[in-house]
């Protein structure tokens, strides 16, 4: 499984060989820095998953008053 896509890898190195040559330290770098945008990535869909939470709770809430409201006017006891 390669690491980069086809676009975004390195030209490759070969010795006199035809052995490829690969540049750890660069291959390295390369990964950390997609382990770094994941990361960013990540706790940005965290970020968003815990306002859409936060806003579910809200409306459930709101959801649950209406519906009680409903009841009350149903039964024909007095609104609060």
């Amino acid at each position: 499984m390669a690491v980069w896509p086809p676009s975004r890898r390195p030209p490759r190195q070969v010795d006199e060989l035809g052995n490829e040559i690969l540049e750890l330290g660069a291959h390295q770098r390369g990964i950390l820095e997609e382990l770094e945008k994941a990361h960013v990535y990540i706790e940005q869909l965290d970020t968003r998953n815990r306002e859409q939470q936060r806003k579910i709770r809200e409306l459930e809430a709101r959801l649950a008053a209406l519906e009680e409201r409903l009841n009350a006017n149903a039964s024909g006891r007095p609104q609060p």
